[in-house]
């Protein structure tokens, strides 16, 4: 399911790209590894969201709507678990 969330994070990546000024502490910049090594943490958490995006549109049938709905709707498998499920978490040690 996309959520505005997903949206706001990639536009976010993008906008951060394209500003992008190396940062220093004082007059000592930071390392070319580091920076590179930060980059490649950010992207490879948010490279999967429009990965799965185009992997859904490209694997769904049906007319435009019916493709445009399967990108955004949660899957069948995904459901919301009962809080009485969690009892085991909320239980008193007392």
């Amino acid at each position: 399911m996309i959520t505005p969330a997903d949206i706001l994070a990639q536009v976010i990546l993008i906008w951060s790209l394209l500003t992008f000024t190396p940062p220093s502490y004082g007059t000592v910049q930071f390392p070319d590894w580091a920076l590179a090594l930060g980059w490649c943490m950010a992207v490879f958490v948010l490279l999967w969201i429009p990965v799965v995006i185009v992997y859904k549109l490209l694997r769904a049938e049906g007319n435009p709507w019916k493709v445009c709905m399967c990108v955004v709707r949660a899957d069948k498998l995904w459901f919301i678990m009962p809080l009485s499920s969690f009892s085991y978490i909320f239980k008193s040690t007392a």
